[in-house]
């Protein structure tokens, strides 16, 4: 999307110092979401969130859904259709130089059908001293939003681990209990998960794992199971 504009309904042409992640969603109304980050003057980071009509034309503001400075910035923007035909946008934040494995977030925020903001952003995970990143969303047939994204709580500076972490979200985009862990696979480096919904309303999950050799990472190929429509983890 480098060098692309869009103009929003009042005139105004949204312009970026550099387009960074951008993600694409239909809605049960014809219009299409579409969220994107930008580096404005080179200062900070912003995330946006507009609607767009079948002509790709703005029908709404450009809203801001997040802000960071530019010691930090966003990655691996995902959208999701909701039950009742609203959306959500899910995102990484990750600072430019960590001082530590342990840094980084995965968030998330709830828009209307029309692109109108309906809550503030929030952690996917509860936990305090991990780095979650690479968020992704499917719709559950049980009406519920099912999140999935790569964990680092089983991770130390010297013994490096991550976990696929879930959680589900109710369909007015709210966070429904606590997240659970996906793979079964311990002291593994799993990361990069993608969730897909099936006909008859279970998800799959699936993601690329390796383990720690004596010069780096091994990768082993990709993993995956099954998670039901109530958000309970199934299968090898």
């Amino acid at each position: 999307l480098a060098q692309i504009d869009f103009t929003a309904t009042t005139g105004t042409v949204l312009k970026a110092d550099a387009w960074i992640a951008a993600d694409m969603l239909r809605l049960e109304n014809g219009r299409m979401a579409l969220s994107w980050s930008t580096a404005l003057g080179r200062t900070n980071e912003v995330l946006n969130v507009t609607t767009l009509d079948s002509a790709g034309l703005n029908r709404s503001p450009v809203v801001t859904a997040d802000t960071i400075s530019s010691s930090a910035h966003h990655s691996h923007v995902e959208l999701s259709g909701l039950g009742n035909g609203n959306f959500m946008t899910a995102w990484s934040v990750a600072p430019d130089a960590p001082s530590s494995l342990l840094s980084g977030d995965a968030l998330a925020r709830t828009f209307s059908t029309y692109g109108a903001a309906l809550a503030n952003k929030y952690s996917l995970s509860t936990a305090t001293s991990s780095a979650e990143s690479l968020p992704a969303l499917t719709r559950l047939g049980g009406g519920s939003m099912l999140a999935v994204w790569s964990d680092s709580r089983t991770t130390t500076e010297t013994a490096f681990a991550t976990s696929i972490m879930g959680r589900l979200i109710s369909d007015r985009g709210a966070a429904a209990g606590t997240e659970f862990v996906i793979n079964t696979s311990a002291s593994r480096y799993n990361f990069g998960a993608e969730a897909e919904t099936l006909g008859d309303g279970r998800a799959i999950v699936v993601w690329a794992s390796g383990k720690q050799g004596t010069t780096g990472m091994v990768t082993e190929g990709l993993k995956g199971r099954f998670v039901s429509a109530h958000g309970t983890p199934a299968g090898p």
